[in-house]
């Protein structure tokens, strides 16, 4: 089997070498194989298109894969909903949505999920996800109310 370089590569192919290099170390050349610090490249192999412009037919799509989009999707679904032996499930919202309702900026609402002050709150893959009847949590540099107002602490 004849076999050509990455440099040889590179100049059939009319592309970079460091091009080629990133190719052969995703694995989208095929058949090729690393032999101490430099790859052999069968002599016949096309230079493989960019999968930036192929277009993604999602009935080709793999059952395997297709399993796994679903059961991320169940994933979330069911994360955002409370299953903890409630029969009506409670909805959650978002970090975002919590910041609109209490009247406060969304990096607010995030420094609160933070330091664990928004009670039933939970992170859902990125994101967290707050009971939609949670209250704003108070000013934790104020002691709670008392009949003369506020007091420090």
């Amino acid at each position: 089997m004849d076999c050509i370089s990455a440099t040889e590569a590179a100049e059939k192919w009319n592309t970079g070498l460091r091009q080629v290099q990133r190719l052969l170390a995703s694995g989208r050349i095929p058949d090729a194989k690393k032999c101490g610090n430099s790859w052999v490249i069968p002599a016949g192999a096309e230079k493989p298109g960019d999968p930036r412009f192929e277009k993604h037919d999602p009935q080709d799509a793999l059952p395997s894969e297709l399993d796994k989009i679903i059961g991320d999707y169940e994933h979330t679904r069911d994360c955002c909903r409370r299953t903890e032996g409630d029969r009506d499930k409670m909805d959650y919202i978002s970090a975002t949505e919590a910041a609109e309702k209490w009247g406060v900026t969304p990096r607010q609402v995030q420094r609160l999920l933070a330091s664990s002050r928004i009670p039933g709150a939970k992170k859902c893959g990125n994101s967290w996800v707050i009971p939609a009847g949670a209250e704003k949590p108070g000013d934790s540099r104020f002691k709670k109310h008392t009949p003369q107002g506020r007091t420090p602490k």
